[in-house]
């Protein structure tokens, strides 16, 4: 009887050092409703960047704080000077619905390839993390913002999100490191989502849905694959050649809102290639692969050994962008708006959140925020719940 006690107990206590492999919750969610009105503030040519650390980290930040309930935030200086808006602002203009509030994001085109603008809002989930994660948020690009244009026919790309499993708790002491250091052995693994125009004639206009792996140990990078139109460099997994939504000229927006979801699943051992990346645009599977070797074997530059005791625990939405559909002298800011950002694990389908409708661990197309549920619950540290 002493020796099976003893297994129970062994078993509970592997579990709790585990990420949260079997919870069915919604970790956080936000409409911005809540909160009250900010802005982001931005350093005009020459003064930098404003990122992580003392600047933006909510528990430390003065000045340049975060908006409520997420974590941090960065942007990077203006491409001009002066310049006309800060990159973030969250008010009603950015609204999805009739009322209430959203985050309208103010992106500089540097008319040029490789000159990067914008910034990301960061959430951080705990040190426990979770082994699988759905990331889903609504965005709208309006006519004025372009991707391109015929008149400079260049590549253009964006980030859309970045999700990462961080060993290190960076709230602790906000100077160790910063979470939004890319490349770092701290930032690994990591996927990111991007939009991604490329200028090859046989791509066609539209920007497509571009997905890049890194793995731990220390950022490696893994292939990045573009799905969409031909020629797709992961053509036998993409499931449809859906691009990023546009108007009839293909470089611009739609004035649409436009539901983007994406779910990361560590792999089982390793090394082993089973992890996973999915991507949803308006329900509709539009990325996918399955042998994924998001953590492999070995130590880190900070002398940490792998091991899968830490899952997916930070997000970032959107990032830097490079649209480069106007001249920089034409010093052109153009907005796109982004609401109703939730983070969930999978649903089993009996949860109040489905009403009955949860297909493959996915919250309805539909689901809304409830007004319960504006303040983000707190992260569990442990014990999943099931």
């Amino acid at each position: 009887m002493s020796k099976q006690i003893f297994k129970i107990l062994f078993s509970c206590a592997i579990f709790l050092t585990l990420p949260n492999f079997s919870q069915a919750a919604i970790i956080f969610e936000d409409n911005f409703d809540a909160s009250t009105d900010w802005q982001s503030q931005q350093l005009t040519l020459g003064g930098g960047g404003i990122v992580w650390g003392t600047p933006t980290y909510s528990g430390s930040c003065s000045g340049y704080c975060p908006p409520q309930n997420w974590t941090s935030y960065r942007a990077s200086q203006s491409l001009w000077t002066p310049n006309d808006r800060d990159t973030y602002l969250i008010d009603s203009t950015g609204a999805r619905g009739v009322n209430g509030k959203g985050l309208t994001y103010n992106v500089e085109s540097t008319g040029e390839w490789g000159t990067w603008s914008g910034g990301g809002i960061d959430k951080y989930l705990g040190a426990v993390g979770y082994q699988k994660l759905f990331v889903r948020f609504w965005i709208k690009e309006t006519a004025e913002f372009c991707w391109g244009s015929s008149d400079l026919n260049l590549n253009a790309m964006g980030k859309l999100i970045r999700i990462s499993a961080l060993r290190r708790d960076p709230t602790i002491n906000p100077d160790t490191f910063n979470p939004q250091l890319y490349p770092s052995a701290d930032t690994s693994p990591t996927l990111i989502g991007n939009a991604y125009r490329r200028f090859q004639p046989n791509y066609g206009i539209p920007a497509q849905f571009d997905m890049e792996e890194r793995y731990a140990p220390n950022y490696e990078y893994g292939p990045q694959c573009t799905f969409g139109l031909q020629p797709s460099s992961c053509a036998s997994e993409a499931p449809s050649s859906i691009t990023i939504p546009h108007d009839a000229s293909g470089y611009c927006g739609d004035d649409q809102w436009h539901s983007y979801e994406y779910y990361v699943e560590l792999n089982s051992a390793l090394g082993a290639t089973d992890g996973v990346y999915k991507a949803w645009l308006d329900g509709t599977l539009v990325a996918q692969k399955s042998n994924v070797p998001w953590v492999k074997s070995g130590t880190d530059t900070n002398g940490t050994a792998m091991t899968l005791d830490t899952g997916w625990n930070w997000i970032m939405i959107a990032d830097n962008i490079d649209s480069t559909a106007y001249a920089k002298a034409d010093h052109v800011e153009m907005a796109r708006y982004i609401d109703d950002v939730v983070a969930y694990t999978p649903m089993a389908g009996t949860e109040d959140e489905c009403a009955g409708t949860c297909v493959g661990g996915r919250l309805p197309q539909n689901y809304t925020q409830s007004a319960a549920d504006i303040i983000s619950p707190a992260a569990p540290t442990g014990l999943g719940v099931e």
